[in-house]
């Protein structure tokens, strides 16, 4: 079989095509598009009719070749844990912007998808605050450690442990499947001595935590009942997809742990936008 041939057999759109067959041959998709007469393998060609097959059954691309790239950078992903996706990206995007400024900000990060950056406290249990010592908004901030919520591939802890080195992480999940994902996905990246990993719900594990900190989170927002795509729901792990009726049984915990943790100083999360007046309410 050669490539030509794959792409016309698949039954797939070509973007698609094109991404399955690029994996298993490890080139990118210029080069399949530039070699159409190239034979493949008997091996690789039994692969690819199997994920054809997966694919035709709504499985998610990412699931089936085991990976998905995140802020520049692949990360490897399974059904334990949610594909990352570009609004997440936009979220993290955002909590480097507010560890650099302490500037409070929503976003639009997708179609009725938003980002938050909120401050809960300006000092920690315990620190005297003077005049001299609000220099600029981020000395305001001034923390030492960011939890990531509901890790999940890791890929939020990974990123922000990558981008800013001079901070200490800490990732967090109450699946032990996600966390053997984000820890292989730390060790990938270079950062596993940099990210401590702890298995526990909502801000739990961090009841010890006595060191200034902020929260960066993408949890479960979804309302139940929403009709979502077949990929989707078929596939990703519901509990990080849905809370509740309304989808705020997870923000509304996080936020009100969040505000009552003595050395938490700031939150930044995804939801949604018609979501954003019950959390500023809180």
């Amino acid at each position: 079989m050669r490539i030509a041939d794959a792409l016309k057999m698949s039954g797939l759109p070509r973007v698609e095509t094109e991404a399955l067959l690029a994996s298993l041959l490890k080139r990118d998709r210029a080069w399949i598009f530039a070699n159409p007469e190239i034979a493949i393998d008997s091996e690789v060609a039994k692969k690819f009719k199997e994920w054809c097959d997966r694919r035709r059954h709504h499985e998610p691309i990412a699931y089936i070749i085991g990976e998905k790239e995140f802020f520049g950078r692949s990360f490897l992903v399974d059904r334990s844990v949610l594909i990352p996706r570009p609004a997440t990206e936009g979220l993290v995007a955002l909590a480097l912007r507010f560890l650099e400024t302490g500037q409070e900000e929503i976003v639009e990060l997708d179609s009725g998808i938003v980002g938050i950056a909120r401050k809960t406290k300006e000092r920690c249990h315990g620190e005297l605050v003077t005049p001299w010592h609000r220099i600029s908004p981020f000395d305001e901030l001034r923390v030492t450690s960011i939890v990531d919520i509901g890790t999940g591939s890791g890929c939020i802890a990974v990123t922000i442990a990558l981008e800013r080195p001079d901070l200490n992480i800490i990732a967090t999940d109450i699946s032990a499947e996600a966390l053997k994902i984000a820890r292989k996905n730390a060790e990938r990246h270079g950062v596993s001595n940099r990210i401590d990993f702890r298995y526990g719900k909502n801000l739990e594990p961090l009841q010890e935590l006595d060191e200034p900190f902020a929260i960066v989170s993408n949890p479960p927002y979804i309302p139940e009942g929403t009709k979502l795509e077949r990929d989707v729901v078929d596939y990703e792990p519901h509990r990080a997809l849905f809370a509740g009726p309304d989808g705020m049984d997870v923000l509304t915990i996080l936020f009100d742990q969040a505000k009552s943790h003595p050395f938490c100083r700031g939150i930044m999360m995804e939801c949604q936008a018609d979501q954003t007046r019950s959390i500023d309410r809180m």
